[in-house]
């Protein structure tokens, strides 16, 4: 039997008729939308916080409080990354006499000497040649981000970790360590003396009484001079420093103090008084305020005590240089005024 195209390619109808050949479209409505599934529930932000307390473990992020409950933790983990500036190594050079260890991108190399009279013990006998322990030590002097501190610390812990000697397993000596690392005894251990390492000009100033003296001069003037309220400088009445180095001058001379002036109201005249302050030259006084006093000023003129018209004489020369007629002719008026006043 030969199939028919209906049979191959059956019609919606023929698909959802019935047996009993009822016709599905005076059964069944098409346009009707089936029901859509329940929408699940979605969980509010304080359910997702319930949750999470509940079910993540004692850790980094939740602490037990003492009444029992989990409670997120105040603080969090940061990872940060830091980028630095990767310097270049310093390149070995050959071993060459007055030159500085470990300047300018540069290593001497190391120059045995093993008749070098170091110690008892012979300790630059045993280094004819650059050794592996001994390259170790040296690594240091080849990093260029280290300071001359650092560089000096890393070498004396290499050294007391390498470079020992095989009788008594002990560090070589200092003398031995300045000619492995091909540096001075003052590179690894620089003079310090009973003043913790100060130069003597240091010393010389800490212990030096007319800056004292000076100073002190200075910070009980200070307590009755004017402070200007616009640039905040302390200025003092004498109007050049010459005249404020004759008022220290004087001060020298008169202010004295006595143990007697502790039961009298006035200056002793005694002879026992000794002078409180300290004679000081000129150069010498100028170079103390200049570095101790900076913020102290001499008056050039009194700036609260001016008349208007040299307020505006001022303020015409900075503003017209140039306009030197009209100055003049402000200066010619404002002298006649003033004699015709007379």
């Amino acid at each position: 039997m030969e199939a028919t195209v209906e049979d191959l390619f059956p019609t919606f109808e023929s698909q959802y008729a019935s047996d009993d050949g009822v016709d599905v479209e005076s059964d069944v409505d098409l346009t009707e939308v089936p029901p859509t599934p329940e929408t699940p529930h979605r969980p509010s932000n304080a359910e997702l916080v319930n949750s999470l307390l509940a079910n993540t473990p004692y850790g980094n992020r939740l602490y037990l409080t003492p009444s029992g409950e989990r409670v997120p933790a105040k603080t969090r983990i940061i990872h940060e990354q830091t980028r630095v500036a990767v310097l270049p190594m310093r390149k070995e050079v050959p071993w060459v006499k007055g030159k500085q260890q470990a300047s300018s991108g540069e290593v001497k190399a190391f120059k045995p000497d093993v008749l070098k009279n170091c110690c008892k013990r012979q300790c630059a006998t045993l280094f004819p040649v650059e050794t592996p322990q001994l390259k170790k030590a040296r690594i240091p002097l080849f990093d260029s981000a280290l300071d001359r501190s650092s560089m000096r610390t890393a070498l004396l812990m290499n050294a007391d970790l390498y470079l020992r000697h095989p009788h008594d397993d002990k560090p070589v000596c200092s003398t031995t360590k300045a000619l492995l690392f091909s540096c001075s005894r003052s590179m690894l251990f620089p003079p310090t003396d009973r003043y913790n390492g100060r130069t003597t000009g240091d010393s010389n100033r800490a212990r030096a009484k007319t800056v004292l003296s000076v100073c002190s001069w200075f910070a009980e003037r200070m307590k009755f001079a004017d402070i200007m309220p616009d640039t905040g400088f302390i200025q003092f009445s004498e109007p050049t420093k010459g005249f404020v180095k004759k008022q220290y001058d004087l001060d020298v001379e008169t202010v004295k103090a006595c143990p007697c002036e502790l039961s009298k109201s006035e200056p002793c005249e005694c002879k026992g008084a000794t002078p409180i302050y300290l004679k000081c030259s000129d150069p010498y006084f100028r170079q103390i305020w200049f570095e101790h006093f900076p913020n102290v000023k001499t008056r050039k003129w009194c700036r609260f005590s001016k008349c208007t018209l040299c307020i505006q004489m001022r303020a015409l020369r900075d503003t017209q240089r140039q306009n030197k007629y009209a100055l003049l002719f402000n200066l010619i008026k404002h002298i006649l005024n003033s004699r015709v006043a007379k």
